[in-house]
């Protein structure tokens, strides 16, 4: 099979482009498919207005919708999502949450389609050395920071269980006013798999991720997550962590996404799990495990088979 990606995912610095970096390797190495610029068999492309597509069979991965008005030029947004979900030949859901929000948002739904969270190659994790802990309980946070990821929920959190022996660390750009918190700027993932291999927990509280990639590669490395129970993360997590219900949403549009999660929340949770500490484990998030989805659903895509 020939497979043409999108520049809309594979020239995304962030996590979108990393895990289809991680997906087009497997691909090509486990089934031999070939990624091509032109003259495919499948057109894999991400949730962005785009020229047509150079191939009849378009596959559509969807991460979601727009629902915070404050976003610029959401509407215009929205618009080509639900224009590239109607009108494509198959989709792919990021979590069920994605499907969800998206139909109730957008009004459109593509009985083409399957649901398959992102992965990651977790044949890295034994040779990752972890970083000097210097303390009992290390907690971990990742995201690109802004409001609807709430880091000042998360740091509030913290400071309010006080536990003995405990540090914070925020991977990413941030001021660090606290001498048990720690931002550690920018760092490449080899350096923030070695925060990973050494933590106990991740806390993660965006308002409505559909299926942070952080949280996979947290859950790989055999973190429970401490999480909010909206959008995709508390799917994701399942029992494999704490999910806290500090959250509602009702699949609509919201005005504006606040970082105010009542501390007393994250300290009882962040009790909980030093009261009874555990690891977990996720083969079902391998990257290998990702890629026989995704080629199997291609493949139907590309032999015109209709999935559903």
């Amino acid at each position: 099979m020939k497979l043409q990606v999108s520049k809309s995912l594979t020239d995304n610095p962030s996590g979108p482009g990393i895990f289809i970096s991680r997906l087009m390797q497997i691909l090509s190495i486990k089934y031999g498919v070939k990624i091509v610029e032109r003259k495919a068999d499948v057109y894999l492309t991400g949730m962005t207005f785009e020229k047509p597509a150079p191939c009849s069979r378009v596959v559509y991965r969807v991460d979601g919708c727009y629902y915070d008005k404050s976003v610029h030029m959401y509407h215009h947004r929205n618009k080509a999502i639900k224009k590239g979900i109607k009108s494509h030949q198959g989709v792919i859901y990021q979590s069920l949450f994605s499907q969800q929000l998206t139909k109730a948002i957008l009004g459109v739904f593509n009985s083409n389609s399957t649901i398959i969270n992102n992965g990651f190659d977790q044949s890295v994790i034994e040779r990752v050395q972890p970083i000097g802990k210097n303390c009992k309980w290390l907690f971990v946070s990742s995201a690109k920071w802004r409001v609807t990821k709430r880091p000042q929920s998360i740091i509030n959190g913290f400071l309010e269980a006080n536990i003995p022996d405990s540090k914070l660390v925020l991977l990413g750009e941030g001021e660090s006013l606290h001498p048990r918190i720690t931002y550690t700027g920018f760092q490449p993932q080899s350096e923030v798999f070695k925060y990973y291999k050494a933590a106990d927990a991740m806390i993660h509280m965006c308002f409505l991720d559909s299926c942070s990639n952080s949280v996979v590669e947290g859950l790989s490395f055999g973190m429970p997550v401490i999480c909010n129970n909206t959008g995709g993360t508390p799917e994701l997590v399942g029992k494999d962590g704490i999910i806290i219900k500090c959250d509602s949403y009702d699949f609509g549009m919201v005005n504006k996404v606040e970082d105010n999660i009542p501390p007393n929340l994250i300290a009882e949770a962040l009790h909980k799990f030093v009261q009874n500490p555990f690891r977990v484990s996720r083969p079902d998030l391998d990257i290998n495990v990702i890629a026989d989805k995704y080629y199997k659903f291609l493949t139907d895509i590309a032999n015109d088979k209709r999935v559903n």
